[in-house]
């Protein structure tokens, strides 16, 4: 069973809305046009999302109820999410649980799942959930992989993260899972692949350093101030370049010095 994509965007829809306007003269308009149609449960269900954006779990499943009683459908994500916010997360997983073959109703139960302490059964609904997730955002595939984690399953945790675009964060957390060699590699393709390489070489020299590669660090280090010393005077002048540019100044000293003293 597939909930419909449109339930599943109410939540952004309403953070639109509410960019236009007051929250609650949002509510207080929907309100009106509930008075006007009251047999449309579309409009209650896109309240009971703006309930739950400000936090008003309980006013979002009254809305939730009303609109089911009209024949309503879909509202097993959006219910899920108000019981979770509640902290009935018992409650979550039985709503979920028969529609957990939609992944995003999945990854809701393996987030309750999680809360109630059940780590393996939390990282296998959601690893399952992954697999189904069409578009998957980078935050999915860290949640997928810390709670893979939790559960001893760091092998399938760094799969996953292989599967993720290879982002600054997906990477510094894959190097977390993998020998200093293979994180090594992963970062040093990252750099190689990225316009902006200066932040990626300080992130290397430190790796280097933390893993006993002094001499390499240093030559890292240097290859950093250097190329910050051919970049034009505004780029140069710029706050991150000028914090990379001390950093580098920085750890080349501290390098130096520990590796001059006895």
């Amino acid at each position: 069973m597939k909930l419909p994509r449109c339930l599943l965007c109410l939540g952004l829809a309403a953070a639109a809305a509410c960019g236009h306007e007051d929250e609650g003269k949002t509510i207080a308009r929907l309100s009106d046009e509930i008075a006007a149609k009251p047999a449309d449960g579309s409009l209650f269900t896109r309240r009971a999302a703006l309930h739950l954006e400000r936090g008003d779990w309980q006013a979002c499943l009254v809305d939730l109820e009303r609109a089911e009683r009209i024949g309503q459908g879909g509202l097993e994500v959006l219910r899920a999410r108000a019981l979770m916010e509640g902290r009935h997360y018992e409650h979550a997983i039985a709503v979920v649980r028969p529609v957990a073959d939609d992944a995003m109703a999945a990854i809701l139960m393996a987030r309750a799942e999680a809360a109630l302490g059940r780590v393996a059964e939390a990282a296998e609904d959601y690893h399952q959930a992954m697999k189904r997730l069409a578009h998957p955002e980078p935050d999915h595939f860290l949640e997928g992989a810390d709670f893979l984690c939790l559960a001893g399953r760091s092998h399938d945790a760094l799969a996953l993260l292989d599967r993720a675009p290879q982002t600054i964060v997906i990477v510094e957390r894959a190097m977390q899972l993998e020998a200093p060699e293979a994180a090594l590699k992963r970062l040093e393709a990252l750099i190689e692949a990225s316009q902006i390489k200066e932040p990626l070489l300080a992130k290397k020299a430190v790796f280097l350093a933390q893993n006993g590669r002094e001499a390499e660090s240093v030559a890292v280090w240097r290859m950093l101030a250097n190329r910050l010393t051919r970049l034009p005077p505004q780029a140069r002048g710029s706050h991150a370049m000028s914090k990379l540019a001390q950093q580098a100044h920085h750890a080349l000293a501290a390098l130096q010095h520990a590796h001059s003293t006895p």
